[in-house]
């Protein structure tokens, strides 16, 4: 494989000393550790990383300020991290508008991720609220969710048709079982509305993580990627949960074998360019 610049538009930094996250443990040793960019950037890639977009990761209890604040330390002392995607508890309505502005002084913020538990709350008005106040701040609003959790997001979507929003992963169909529908029709109809970009990032964790194959991954990564069309995909990598699975290039692999059949033009803009328009980056060289 020959090297691939890329933007990254899905990458977890932390560091536990500075934000806890209690779910890591008990997910693999090696998420214990402190995962930083020099971490990634120096672990013998073949693809060339021009940039990464810190998205948040889950911490624990309220500490998302914290963790949208150790983001925009990340971006003033490395030139590689180049946006951030933070946690904001949107469900309280209009009352998530003090976190927003909080969130907001950090230059780098781009979006907001968050989702509940229980995926019917999705629609309660509060969190609608919060998510078109989330597009009133110029943020994205991204979707960490799971296959069978589409249906809410899609209706999401269509409720908010002024916010733009990031659909994360694909959203993990079961490709470990090839259960492809009804995930093979929704991620058609969620590509259908123009204001939802797709990041083929993160997908390897609903194969086998022991004995997954990429002709498994293809027939998914492929519809993802006609679903939405080259021009709303953004690569992205979910490291470092990623390499609980596999290796970083082994993604990189995937992608542009499901990219084969498009032009190099095209695969630059799944792999940089859209990256650096939905998030309003400086275009890379």
């Amino acid at each position: 494989m020959l090297a691939r610049k890329l933007i990254d538009s899905h990458v977890h930094l932390f560091d536990h000393s500075a934000v806890s996250y209690s779910w890591m443990p008990s997910r693999g040793k090696i998420l214990t550790e402190p995962h930083l960019p020099e971490h990634l950037l120096g672990s013998g890639l073949k693809a060339e990383i021009e940039g990464m977009v810190f998205v948040e990761a889950h911490s624990d209890g309220d500490a998302f300020l914290a963790e949208a604040s150790f983001g925009q330390h990340l971006m003033d002392t490395d030139p590689k991290v180049v946006a951030i995607v933070a946690d904001a508890p949107v469900e309280r309505g209009a009352a998530v508008k003090g976190d927003l502005e909080a969130l907001s002084r950090h230059r780098g913020l781009r979006g907001i991720r968050r989702f509940p538990g229980n995926p019917g709350r999705s629609l309660d008005e509060d969190f609608l609220a919060g998510v078109r106040l989330v597009g009133r701040f110029g943020l994205s609003f991204e979707f960490g969710i799971q296959h069978w959790a589409l249906p809410y997001a899609l209706e999401i979507a269509r409720r908010c048709p002024e916010v733009s929003f990031a659909l994360n992963h694909i959203a993990l169909p079961d490709i470990k079982h090839d259960l492809r529908e009804p995930w093979w029709s929704l991620i058609g109809q969620m590509g259908a509305l123009p204001n939802v970009v797709c990041k083929i990032s993160g997908a390897i964790a609903g194969a086998d993580p022991v004995d997954w194959k990429p002709e498994q991954l293809r027939p998914y990564v492929v519809r993802a990627i006609n679903a939405f069309g080259v021009e709303r995909c953004m690569f992205g990598s979910d490291w470092p949960v990623s390499d609980l699975t596999h290796h970083y290039d082994a993604w990189v692999g995937v992608v542009e074998d499901a990219l084969s059949g498009t032009s190099e033009a095209e695969k630059d803009s799944v792999f940089r360019g859209n990256a650096t328009r939905h998030y309003r980056l400086t275009s890379p060289s």
